[in-house]
């Protein structure tokens, strides 16, 4: 992931945790569908996380905003 973000940012967040999960995955012996299912649930997990975050921003800038009128 690390790599991903510093040479394709801000995609290279999502593709290069994949990507890590994958080739870790499959350093550590498992097979080819066992790796792609580890890096699957890390791209869906990265991406929720993202949207959650995204979605608690927008709510704390909007009772503050609320807060403030």
């Amino acid at each position: 992931m690390i790599l991903g973000i510093v040479f394709f940012p801000p995609l290279g967040i999502i593709v290069g945790a994949f990507l890590g999960a994958v080739a870790v995955e499959f350093l550590s012996g498992k097979e080819t569908k066992d790796a792609f299912r580890a890096g699957w649930g890390v791209f869906v997990g990265k991406l929720l996380g993202i949207i959650l975050k995204i979605a608690a921003s927008f709510y704390m800038t909007y009772l503050f905003l609320n807060a403030l009128f």
